[in-house]
Parts: C-alpha cells; sequence; structure tokens
C-alpha cells in the first residue's frame, strides 16, 4: 500500500488496509511472531476512491466508496455483492459493524448512518440535544465497543474537535474534546483534526490527531488526559498524516502512517 488509509481485522485475523490512491484494498496475512508480520495475501481492485473498511463474521468486506457515494459490499472471495445507501452516502469515511447492524461515518453529510447489511436503511443521527440542538460538523469516525455491559457508540466529531457518545439507538450520553486553535502550540484534549478512535484493553481511549501527528490517550468517561505518542516525523514511531488505528486481537496497535507510506506497528499499546 502506497497511501494506506483505513484498517480492519477480520475474523480470521488478517488485516485489510484501504488505499485511494491505488483503488484498492489490500488484505495482508497478519503474523505477529514473524519478522514480516504483515505480508499481503489479496488486494481488491478497481475501487475507484475507497475509505472505510469493516468486515463481518461472515467474512463479507464493507468497503465506503466516495467515487459511488454507497459502501460497497463483497464477498470472501472479493466478488461484489451489492451497494449500501448508493447515491446518499457522500463520503463514507469509516464504518463500525455491531450484529447485523452498519454504522457510517459520512463526513460530507454530517451524518452517522446506520443500515443492514441487506441495504435496508435503519436510522440516521445527525444532531442531539445537549444545552441547545448540537450537529456534527464533519464526523470522521466511528467507533462501537461494550463498557460495563452496555454497548457505546463513540463518534470523532472533526470540525469541532471532539468525541461525542451515543447508544446504539442513537441517545446522546455525553461528550469531550475541545477544538484546537490552528497555528497554536495544542494542548492536551484539544485536537486539529481527529480522524479515528479506538479503545485498548486498559480502557483508555486512544485519538488519532492527523493535524498534529500524534495519538493522545483519554479516559472514555470523561475525556480526562492521561498520556500521548507520536510526533512528526520519518523515523520508527513518529507520524506523517497518520489516519486510522487498530488494537489487534493481541493488543498490537497498527497505525496507518499515510505520509510516510507505511503502517507503524507498535508490538505494546504504549504505557502512561
Amino acid at each position: 500500500s502506497t497511501y494506506p488509509l483505513r484498517v480492519s481485522q477480520g475474523p480470521r485475523g488478517q488485516i485489510f488496509v484501504s488505499d485511494a490512491t491505488a483503488g484498492s484494498v489490500f488484505i495482508y496475512k497478519y503474523d505477529p511472531q514473524s519478522s514480516t508480520p504483515l505480508i499481503v495475501e489479496q488486494e481488491l481492485k478497481g475501487l475507484e476512491a475507497p475509505l472505510g473498511v469493516a468486515i463481518d463474521q461472515r467474512r463479507r468486506i464493507f468497503v465506503g466508496n466516495a467515487d459511488l457515494s454507497s459502501v460497497e459490499v463483497y464477498n470472501q472471495n472479493g466478488l461484489k455483492i451489492r451497494d449500501i445507501g448508493l447515491g446518499t452516502i457522500l463520503m463514507p469515511s469509516d464504518i463500525a459493524l455491531h450484529g447485523r447492524l452498519i454504522f457510517i461515518a459520512d463526513s460530507l453529510s454530517n451524518t452517522i448512518w446506520v443500515y443492514r447489511p441487506n441495504g435496508a436503511f435503519v436510522r440516521s443521527i445527525t444532531a442531539w440535544e445537549n444545552q441547545g440542538e448540537q450537529q456534527f460538523e464533519f464526523p470522521s469516525a466511528v467507533m462501537i465497543t461494550k463498557r460495563n455491559g452496555v454497548d457505546e457508540l463513540y463518534v470523532g466529531d472533526q470540525g469541532n474537535g471532539r468525541i461525542v457518545v451515543f447508544t446504539l439507538d442513537g441517545e446522546y450520553l455525553r461528550s469531550f474534546g475541545k477544538k484546537l486553535e490552528l497555528n497554536s502550540e495544542g494542548g492536551y484534549g484539544e485536537f486539529g483534526k481527529i480522524q479515528s478512535l479506538a479503545l485498548d484493553s486498559q480502557d483508555r481511549l486512544h485519538v488519532v490527531d492527523t493535524y498534529q501527528n500524534h495519538i493522545q490517550l483519554l479516559d472514555p468517561d470523561n475525556g480526562t488526559y492521561l498520556g500521548v505518542y507520536g510526533d512528526f516525523g520519518t523515523g520508527a514511531g513518529e507520524f506523517n498524516v497518520p489516519l486510522d488505528i487498530l488494537i489487534t486481537t493481541v493488543g498490537e496497535v497498527l497505525v496507518t502512517n499515510s505520509g510516510n507510506a507505511r503502517i507503524e506497528r507498535f508490538v505494546e499499546v504504549p504505557a502512561l
């Protein structure tokens, strides 16, 4: 992959990486014990402008395609099954799956779309009541996780520099984060361009900030700052336009380091 965008892990452990420059989704064999842990096994080609990518338990591949304004669905052999939200989902930047629901962050329409795998529309989330009506501004990341026995939907609201948390039905729970003033030195809990989210086994929320070229660690309950890792550069552990993060099933952290044309691998979740 020459410009890796989004990354996801399938039920058999494979790593899926979208690359809009190549117009492909690259499928990697992932062996964390090997000296070459990521080896390309397959490439889905001719996808025009692939963005968000996710894989379900039936090994169906869901790919957001900005040029087609849809989420394309492929089977495990790379054959296209259908389009979801064709002409409606303008920029499907990120995708999260939960059971028979697909949550899609549409950055251009400022909407979180919810569909079923067969293409049936379920609901959309565009605004919520929180001391007045709040609205998304370029939502770029969506993540679902179970905490304290409850499923929660996290949305990276890039334009507003915040993370907003909902129930899966779209009921507002809480939000935190602050928009970074551009050209300022930045601060903890402030974000220039939130691009992706992940939760680790220590219950820390990793927030990728493409503008600041680092990843902040926050308490997912209230946004309290816990730590940061990464900096701008080309060396090991340094970022140039980080766009997505995956915490693998063995606890490693993979970051699509797009400006450096590589996937950055952290063998352990960075310590506080």
